[in-house]
């Protein structure tokens, strides 16, 4: 998930993460022209991750799924990322931006169970 900056359970989270070959191994398999992308799934598993830890409550599903910019690891250099979640009534909204972009990367929002059909 990465490490919880700032916490308001049921409210609003921060986090910093790290993708690096060292850690994340998994990232040689995905390189384009030797460049390692971080997968689209891993963005997503972060989410679910950094969702329940918000909430305190597993998502059952997902809506409104943006692909922005890829996560890269350029010159195979970690990439820092910050994950910034907040939550209102029955979801919660997920970005994941990189220090230097002005735009997120990824952004969805996870359907909870409580107040659903």
């Amino acid at each position: 998930m990465g490490e919880v900056k700032s916490l308001q359970k049921g409210s609003e989270i921060h986090l910093e993460k790290e993708f690096n070959l060292n850690s994340d191994p998994y990232l040689a398999d995905h390189a384009i022209e030797g460049t390692p992308y971080v997968p689209g799934v891993m963005g997503i598993e972060t989410f679910m991750e950094t969702a329940t830890a918000l909430t305190g409550e597993v998502p059952q599903g997902l809506k409104d799924v943006h692909f922005y910019l890829p996560i890269k690891l350029l010159r195979n250099r970690p990439q820092a990322v910050r994950v910034i979640g907040k939550a209102a009534g029955n979801e919660a909204s997920m970005e994941i931006e990189t220090p230097a972009a002005t735009l997120p990367r990824i952004r969805w929002v996870p359907l909870f169970p409580r107040g659903t059909p």
